[in-house]
């Protein structure tokens, strides 16, 4: 049997799309207090013990959760985990350099673990 023919547009079954979230809202200092950061924004996130640094440009703010709670709200790209320490945004990377990468002017550490699917990325771009 020859395969079926694709439905008309005008059948075809059509899933509704939930809009594209271009922020995410932080833990501040305090209890009920949440800061709305643009995903644009990021540069990249630092994650230090129990809280991690958002790197903003000319502004770091502190949330108080760990990177692995910060990542799963992230969309994946533009954000990558590259460091067990770091999640970049890959819409402000300069350069990508072997185990490191570039973002403005600080050098971020790929660890081994991140770097294949860091590349992965690059080369497909």
């Amino acid at each position: 049997l020859p395969p079926a023919a694709p439905l008309p547009a005008a059948v075809a079954p059509t899933l509704p799309v939930a809009p594209a979230v271009g922020h995410i809202f932080v833990k501040g200092e305090t209890k009920n207090k949440y800061l709305r950061v643009n995903h644009a924004d990021i540069l990249y996130v630092e994650g230090l013990n129990n809280y991690v640094l958002l790197h903003l440009p000319g502004q770091r703010v502190a949330t108080y959760q760990t990177l692995k709670e910060l990542a799963e709200t992230l969309p994946q790209p533009p954000f990558l985990r590259v460091h067990k320490s770091y999640i970049v945004s890959l819409d402000h990377v300069r350069l990508v350099d072997g185990n490191t990468l570039y973002i403005q002017d600080k050098l971020i550490p790929v660890s081994d673990t991140y770097r294949e699917a860091l590349y992965r990325l690059v080369r497909g771009s």
